[in-house]
Formats: structure tokens, sequence, C-alpha cells
């Protein structure tokens, strides 16, 4: 049996094309794996909260030494004590009176806390000071936020605010949860009048 012309083609097309097809499959899975690991990246480095904004720092007046120590010193709102779900994270300042609370750090829409957790809704709550009282709501997020009272938790109302005291503790999402470091008193104290 003799091999035609035709058929000597066809032996050296298939695996050629088989070759050329291995190499574009490994082409598309660098280019996948690249794509992949730069997305990663920028969710792992996610901008962390300033505790104060170096502009801020200098605009004081007087402020000769630590900018950071003597503002916060004078016009220290309160923080959070960080009780679970934030690794490597044990307080939060509170960068002003008023801000928001998510899980990327967005200034333009007023997101300056941001809590890294898969529960935490990119926009979750809101939290203000008025006339040295403190308000906390919740922003209609997937999770909730939710107050520690009588030992139990109990979900804040999406789109309602609710009166935050010292030392109350706060669940954002299902993990993270928060003690309050506020100026004034506690809710114990409070309701004892």
């Amino acid at each position: 049996m003799t091999w035609t012309s035709l058929e000597l083609n066809w032996i050296w097309i298939v695996p050629a094309t088989l070759v050329v097809l291995a190499i574009f499959q490994l082409f598309y899975w660098i280019t996948l794996n690249r794509s992949a690991n730069r997305g990663h990246k920028q969710r792992s480095s996610a901008p962390v909260m300033p505790t104060m904004p170096e502009p801020v720092a200098a605009a004081i007046p007087g402020n000769r030494t630590s900018g950071y120590q003597d503002y916060s010193a004078r016009n220290m709102r309160g923080t959070m004590q960080v009780l679970e779900g934030l690794q490597g994270v044990s307080e939060i300042r509170f960068p002003e009176p008023s801000f928001g609370i998510g899980r990327f750090y967005s200034p333009d829409e007023q997101i300056l806390v941001a809590l890294d957790d898969r529960s935490i809704s990119r926009r979750h709550a809101f939290f203000t000071t008025e006339d040295n009282e403190f308000y906390l709501m919740d922003m209609n997020s997937s999770y909730g936020t939710s107050i520690l009272m009588r030992s139990t938790f109990e979900d804040l109302v999406p789109g309602q605010k609710e009166r935050v005291y010292n030392d109350d503790v706060i669940r954002f999402g299902k993990t993270v949860k928060v003690r309050l470091r506020l100026l004034g008193g506690t809710r114990a104290e409070s309701t004892q009048l």
C-alpha cells in the first residue's frame, strides 16, 4: 500500500492543528491567571481607613509636635474597640463626627471606615453625632446592623437612626463586633434618671 500526497498532508495537518490549539490554550490560561491575580491583589489591599488625614493635622493652629496626638486629645469623638471579625485590628478611631461604614473606603460616598469582611455591604451603616449624642443607622445592608441589648442582639431598622451610648456592643454583618468608646454615659446610666 502506498501513500498518496493527499494522505501524507493529512498526517501532518492533524498534529500541527493540535499543537496550535495547545499553544492558544496555554496563552489563554496565562492571561486568566494574571487578571485573576491582579483582581485578588486589589481586593486584599483595600485602603485602610485613615485616623486623620495629614493636611488636617498640619492645619491645626499651635500644632508643633505630633498633630495626630494633639488633635485626637482635644477633639476625640470616639473609637470602636474591635472585639471580633477583623484580624489584626484592635481599634478604629472615628474620622469625623459623621461618617459612613462599609466594606471599602470611599470618601466620595462618605464611607470613611472600611470593615474588610464579606458580610459587610459597600454602604453598610452611617454614624452621626448631633448635640453630643451619638446615632447609628443601618443603610439597608444585606446582613444588617444590631446592638446588644439585654444579652441579645437586636437588629436596627434600616433607614432609622438609633441612639447609641458608651460601651454599647454593635455587630456589623455576621461577624464584626465592636464596643463603642464614646464621650458620655452608658446606656444603663442614661436610663437611670
